[in-house]
């Protein structure tokens, strides 16, 4: 658990790092850059497997360029994980009697690209899709990622973040595994 945390807190300062570099240029290129991070819940489907309801962390990047006033186009480069977060001494029987495997431990990096809109400059919506490389297991999988989110910003440079995504792994040990995940987090933006 210390090496995921570690992990995390290097993605998380590398971010800021980036979003402070690119702040004194946004003026002139009216590109806004912002760093989230969250934490959730998430539900997996498919397969033959327990405890379906994990945890969830993301830690994401984000480049917005607006085309027209409230509107812009927006990508995204993250790493999100789910955890389980279950601890104990049984297991859920199948109908042969063998202990069923836990809903595996998925993490990876993921590129969406989407529609960025916000009819005021405190709340902002975002509609994305695209790719990821999941690790489950132990094996790198492709997976198409679908993703929304609000966020309510009460300072221009900070906002609350509400959101989800959904992924389709078509094929894990002979299975088509379906995750959904909402998470809540902070997102360090900067200024219009």
């Amino acid at each position: 658990m210390n090496l995921f945390c570690s992990r995390i807190s290097i993605r998380f300062v590398a971010a800021i790092a980036a979003l402070v570099v690119v702040h004194a240029a946004n003026a002139q290129t009216g590109v806004i850059w912002a760093t989230d991070a969250s934490i959730g819940g998430s539900y997996g489907a498919g397969g033959q497997f327990v405890y379906r309801s994990n945890g969830f962390a993301e830690i994401a990047e984000t480049v917005r360029k607006d085309v027209r006033h409230g509107m812009g186009l927006d990508a995204e480069v993250a790493y999100d994980w789910t955890i389980d977060t279950h601890f104990d001494l049984l297991c859920a029987l199948d109908s042969r009697g063998n202990c069923l495997p836990r809903f595996p431990d998925i993490g990876g990096p993921l590129g969406l690209v989407g529609v960025a809109l916000s009819p005021v400059d405190v709340v902002q919506l975002r509609v994305n899709a695209g790719m990821a490389a999941y690790d489950v297991g132990g094996t790198r999988l492709g997976a198409p990622v679908t993703a929304i989110d609000v966020a309510l910003a009460p300072m221009s440079w900070l906002a609350v973040v509400v959101g989800g995504r959904a992924f389709v792994l078509p094929s894990y040990r002979g299975d088509r595994l379906t995750v959904t995940t909402w998470h809540l987090g902070l997102r360090l933006q900067t200024h219009r």
